[in-house]
C-alpha cells in the first residue's frame, strides 16, 4: 500500500517485470502451436543502432520469423533448472517494433508470437569483428547457458544462419566445430 493525498490509500500497482534490452524473435512456422510449447526463440543484442529490429524486421517479413519483443524484452526462468528462459514482450510494447524511417509500427497478428524458448543469443557486431571460426560461447541468462553467436546484423546470410544455428540446437548436432558445443551445467537464477 502506498499513501497518496491526505489519509487515502489505494493498492500499489504490482511491479513490472524487469527487462533486458533487446529484440526477440521466435522462429516461424506450425512448430509449437498445437502442442502448447512456446516455439524456438532468439535473442538478439547490441548497442542501439546495430541493426537488431532491422534484422527481425527482414526475418518477419520473408515469413521466416515472428516477433516476440522489440527494444525491451522480458526474461523468465524456465520451469526447470534445465529448462529454456522464456523471452516475452512488456504488455506496452507487444507487436511492435520500430522501423528506421517509419517510426513504431504495430505488425499484423500472424507477425507476432507471445513468448518463445531461449534458444540463441545472438551478440549483433560490427562485420570486421565477426569470428571465422568461433568457439563455443555460451551466456548464462535465468540459470541456464544459452549458445551465443557473433554476427553481422547487416550481412545478407545472417538470417540463414541465425536459423541454422536453431536447427542444429534442436537437432543437438551442434559441436564445437561449428561455434555452437554443449552448454554449460545450469548457474545462478535469473537477475532482475
Amino acid at each position: 500500500m502506498r499513501r497518496e493525498g491526505a489519509g487515502r490509500e489505494r493498492d500499489a500497482e504490482p511491479a513490472a517485470p524487469p527487462t533486458r534490452h533487446g529484440t526477440a524473435i521466435a522462429r516461424a512456422g506450425p512448430a509449437g502451436v498445437a502442442s502448447g510449447v512456446a516455439a524456438a526463440g532468439v535473442l538478439l543484442r547490441g548497442p542501439a543502432g546495430v541493426g537488431k529490429s532491422d534484422l527481425a524486421f527482414r526475418m518477419i517479413d520473408a515469413g521466416r520469423a515472428r516477433l516476440v519483443a522489440d527494444d525491451r524484452v522480458v526474461v523468465t526462468p524456465g520451469p526447470g533448472p534445465d529448462a529454456p528462459a522464456t523471452l516475452s514482450a512488456p504488455a506496452a510494447l507487444a507487436g511492435r517494433i520500430e522501423l528506421r524511417g517509419l517510426g513504431v509500427v504495430r505488425l499484423e497478428a500472424h507477425e507476432v508470437a507471445p513468448a518463445a524458448r531461449l534458444l540463441l543469443i545472438v551478440d549483433l557486431v560490427p562485420r570486421d569483428t565477426v569470428p571465422r571460426l568461433p568457439a563455443p560461447d555460451p551466456v548464462e541468462l535465468c540459470g541456464v547457458a544459452a549458445p551465443r553467436l557473433r554476427l553481422c546484423a547487416f550481412d545478407a546470410s545472417t538470417p540463414a544462419k541465425i536459423l541454422r544455428a536453431l536447427r542444429l540446437i534442436e537437432t543437438g548436432a551442434g559441436g564445437v566445430e561449428d561455434g555452437i558445443g554443449p552448454a554449460r551445467p545450469p548457474l545462478s537464477r535469473c537477475a532482475s
